[in-house]
């Protein structure tokens, strides 16, 4: 079987009709689009639109945080592990980062701080519909800070230099290790919402990415004691509460905890 012999077959020659037909080929809509949108990303601020990314997730982050917090109080009627100190402590820094943001124009602080009350306002309203008596030692610490925050502020009136960033930056400190120590120290941690920590955790980490492209120390310096703090909170969360009970002794899932007459039992077996 032989082959048939390949011929040249001649090429159509290219009219203006021809070519016209390419050049509305590559004009379509859907090309235009997309040429124009590569020209437009061209020229975008890459930093300013990561700015306005990270505040947009600090604000919604801002918002979600504190509301589990206060409903789990609200729920359960108890601030068990809750550190009164460090509420203290975090409701005056809130009020500090928003004077301070808003007299630096630094526009998503403020609208995080802002929308980050309300949480806060439900939080107190939790305190106060569960009874929870706030000691005299805890009061010591927002002491201190309300007056480390009031001669900073004046420091940098009249001394017209910027210590308030500094300050700012340690904030978390006032905040952070009152919580830490409170729930590490209490032997029953079920008044604690683990969510608001994971939450707050994860702000953290955004804020501290702010921190990084905006250029603000300060937000650099907060998210990162904030996540080494939460990471603390979250370790002790993750163990078994240990409410002893005062009178058989054992851990909180006793009968004693459970029944009544049982307790009042065990409590008449060992006062005889």
């Amino acid at each position: 079987m032989s082959l048939a012999p390949l011929r040249a077959v001649p090429m159509k020659p290219t009219t203006n009709s021809d070519v016209t037909n390419m050049r509305s080929f590559s004009l379509t809509p859907q090309f235009t689009f997309v040429h124009d949108l590569l020209i437009a990303l061209s020229h975008v601020d890459v930093r300013a639109l990561t700015v306005n990314l990270l505040g947009i997730t600090m604000l919604a982050l801002a918002f979600v945080t504190g509301f589990p917090q206060a409903r789990h109080a609200l729920v359960n009627e108890t601030l068990a592990g809750v550190s009164m100190s460090g509420l203290i402590n975090g409701s005056l820094s809130s009020i500090a980062w928003l004077t301070w943001a808003a007299g630096n124009s630094l526009w998503w602080i403020v609208a995080s701080c802002l929308a980050g009350a309300p949480a806060l306002v439900a939080t107190w309203w939790a305190v106060q519909r569960s009874g929870t008596v706030i000691l005299r030692r805890e009061l010591l610490l927002p002491a201190v800070w309300a007056a480390a925050l009031l001669g900073s502020a004046l420091v940098d009136h009249f001394g017209r230099v910027d210590t308030m960033s500094v300050i700012l930056g340690t904030s978390l400190l006032w905040y952070m290790l009152p919580a830490v120590v409170e729930v590490w120290r209490s032997s029953d941690v079920s008044g604690v919402s683990a969510a608001s920590w994971w939450l707050t955790l994860t702000c953290a980490f955004v804020g501290a990415t702010y921190g990084i492209v905006a250029g603000v120390p300060a937000e650099l310096i907060y998210g990162a004691l904030s996540a080494l703090g939460t990471a603390l909170i979250l370790l002790r969360l993750a163990q078994k509460s240990t409410a002893w009970c005062s009178v058989c002794g054992l851990a909180r899932d006793c009968w004693c905890l459970v029944d009544d007459d049982i307790h009042q039992r065990e409590s008449d077996v060992l006062a005889a």
